[in-house]
């Protein structure tokens, strides 16, 4: 992984997963993302989270993604 200014770039191999840990009202949030499949530039990617938890993809953000 390398820090980057607007967040991490991260290599992950097919199978792979990022957890991603949010501290929040004295819990914590987990949401992980798998690699599940990759064929030229896209890539099939499984996101776990909680139901609160708002999952935008590319074309529906509104916002930008926080790094």
């Amino acid at each position: 992984m390398a820090p980057q200014r607007d967040g991490w770039s991260i290599d992950v191999r097919v199978t792979e997963t990022l957890l991603i840990e949010v501290s929040r009202d004295g819990g914590i949030e987990r949401v992980s993302i798998t690699l599940e499949q990759k064929s030229g530039q896209v890539a099939r990617l499984r996101v776990r989270a909680k139901d609160g938890v708002k999952i935008r993809p590319p074309k529906m953000a509104k916002e930008p993604a926080l790094g």
